[in-house]
């Protein structure tokens, strides 16, 4: 396995470690792509039937993500330093996106350029 490949499964671990303790999110999969000064995170999957189908109602898909978005806001250093001890560059800053409908979530994750 490379380096790239090593450093994704990592990163994965991390993923799913934070995701299911802190957010309470267990994706059917997680997309990761690495480039010069950010990762990219997809979860695929993210949200249960239940909230796909309530986000047809605006007012719920605006509770819905800013709950989320508070949850990640709240507990993101966790997951930034967990980060930091594996990525060889420093972690500055992330944030959460998310796109029930789809049933996907997407974290990017600010870092010193390689």
């Amino acid at each position: 396995m490379d380096d790239k490949e090593t450093l994704k499964q990592k990163i994965l671990q991390i993923s799913k470690k934070f995701f299911a303790e802190h957010l309470a999110i267990n994706p059917g999969s997680i997309e990761i792509d690495i480039h010069s000064d950010c990762l990219v995170l997809t979860l695929q999957d993210a949200f249960s039937k239940a909230e796909k189908e309530c986000v047809l109602d605006l007012s719920y898909r605006t509770r819905l993500e800013q709950f989320y978005k508070c949850t990640y806001d709240a507990s993101k250093l966790i997951f930034e330093s967990a980060l930091d001890a594996v990525l060889p560059n420093r972690v500055t800053d992330s944030f959460i996106s998310l796109h029930p409908e789809s049933g996907k979530c997407i974290i990017v994750i600010s870092i010193e350029e390689f």
